[in-house]
């Protein structure tokens, strides 16, 4: 693509609650405004209100156990709009190096190596 530009992904607008991922961000003296790049390169988001969620470092080998595999995520969502074309098969062993927990209660690991993300259970504790 020119000038090393990503190719655009078609991405639903986030719901309130969801939990993303950020590189960067910008505030704007002008009108106090603040912008967050997300961390999968698909652009920015204006942000009116915000909770951070701490992401906790560490090395965890998960073990995918559904029948059909898991498809990894852009960011720590589980819609289909976040799936990647990577899938980690039933059995398959998956090292990763971050966690965070969604409002919603799942835990999500983001693989190491890669810029995606994997879940454990659905509001697993």
């Amino acid at each position: 693509m020119p000038g090393g530009a990503l190719p655009m992904v078609p991405f639903n607008p986030f719901n309130k609650g969801e939990v993303i991922t950020c590189d960067a961000m910008r505030q704007s003296l002008k009108n106090n405004e603040t912008s967050l790049r997300l961390s999968d390169g698909c652009g920015w988001i204006l942000v009116h209100q915000m909770n951070q969620i701490p992401i906790v470092d560490g090395n965890w080998t998960l073990v995918v156990m559904n029948s059909v595999g898991v498809a990894m995520r852009r960011l720590p969502i589980d819609r289909q709009d976040c799936k990647t074309s990577t899938l980690f098969n039933p059995g398959e062993m998956v090292r990763c190096d971050k966690k965070i927990k969604s409002t919603q209660g799942t835990t999500f690991y983001r693989v190491a190596g890669k810029e995606g993300w994997v879940f454990d259970n659905f509001g697993d504790t």
